[in-house]
């Protein structure tokens, strides 16, 4: 996607004045932007309008050095300070709830990109606002959908996961189901990462997180922002194992990629098993999805790791397989057109 410079000046004048986003409508007028600019710029694919009157840059943007790392990929969870989520709620209703990213900081929940920074809480019945740090949400909330993390109130996993998916892009709404459907089935029983993987996880868990999140999405059906809900839950797969590979899936789906086996054994020309990323049996092809995290922090690790993938690389291509890899900075555009070559030249 070309960006005008016009525009990457404007978003380094946006960055200084209100920091890397994501940004509300008096952020641009306070950078000098217009109204028409800003609209502009929301049509032309630059910013997506994460809810009413709030905005962050769009994933499709790529070589956006001016917002630090807003062309990466959905990774990791957010890290919240229990006690100042205890203090904020002291100051508060009875009736607060800590939510969105606040909520699945505290969960260990898979976060979408962008993070909207700030602490979250819905109240229901009040206007929603902005004080300072504070994001004050004024969605109905039902209280079967309010647990306790530490003695605080929080939503639960399933409606975090729609408050987070909600109004957002497939590929980073699928994020937040994804990572609300695994961290349910995970914390069900010890070890069961493995299970997982081998399909042999017990089957009544995942049909009952199932239901919890269609049961939480059933309560914004009707809200703006909501579809997209409906569609990530439809392609939600327990098997992703990193927001990485859930955003990725959500942009195959978008650009109608056949849909991968995902975390599938395949066969090494040695006998050795291994588990690709994804895989499409019919096109011999095995899709990787390296985000950075993935060969670990120390350069011993890496190094490791590294030479770990070559010989994988080298014993499945000996059986016949192919290989597409995407690292995490790269667009949904360029990851899904290099996976749409690959399967073009099969064999």
């Amino acid at each position: 996607m070309a960006v005008r410079a016009s525009t990457l000046s404007r978003l380094t004048a946006l960055t200084a004045c209100a920091g890397p986003g994501p940004w509300e409508r008096s952020d641009f007028l306070g950078a000098g932007w217009s109204r028409q600019q800003v609209d502009r710029a929301v049509s032309g694919g630059v910013l997506v309008r994460l809810r009413h009157g709030l905005y962050g840059v769009s994933s499709d943007v790529v070589s956006l050095d001016v917002v630090g790392d807003a062309t990466e990929p959905p990774h990791g969870v957010a890290v919240v300070d229990p006690r100042e989520a205890r203090a904020i709620l002291r100051r508060l209703s009875s009736r607060a709830v800590l939510s969105h990213e606040t909520a699945a900081g505290l969960q260990g929940l898979w976060i979408p990109w962008p993070q909207r920074s700030g602490l979250h809480v819905t109240i229901p019945g009040q206007a929603e606002r902005r004080d300072g740090a504070l994001i004050v949400h004024a969605s109905r909330l039902p209280e079967e959908f309010v647990t306790t993390v530490d003695g605080m109130r929080v939503t639960s996993a399933a409606r975090t996961a729609i408050d987070l998916a909600r109004g957002r892009r497939l590929p980073e709404a699928l994020v937040a189901v994804d990572g609300a459907l695994r961290r349910r089935v995970l914390d069900s029983g010890v070890g069961v990462d493995r299970a997982i993987r081998r399909r042999k996880h017990d089957a009544r868990v995942e049909a009952d997180a199932r239901a919890e999140l269609e049961a939480a999405a059933a309560v914004v059906w009707s809200w703006p922002g909501s579809r997209v809900v409906t569609q990530a839950i439809e392609l939600c797969d327990l098997a992703s194992e990193s927001p990485f590979e859930s955003w990725s899936r959500g942009w195959f789906a978008l650009s109608s990629i056949p849909a991968a086996r995902i975390n599938e054994p395949v066969a090494g020309a040695s006998g050795r098993m291994y588990f690709g990323d994804f895989v499409w049996p019919h096109a011999r092809l095995i899709g990787e999805a390296d985000g950075f995290a993935k060969y670990g922090l120390s350069a011993a690790d890496q190094r490791s790791r590294l030479l770990e993938q070559r010989r994988r690389q080298d014993d499945l291509e000996a059986a016949g397989w192919r290989i597409v890899r995407w690292t995490t900075g790269e667009s949904g555009a360029v990851v899904t057109a290099r996976v749409r070559r690959a399967l073009a030249t099969q064999g």
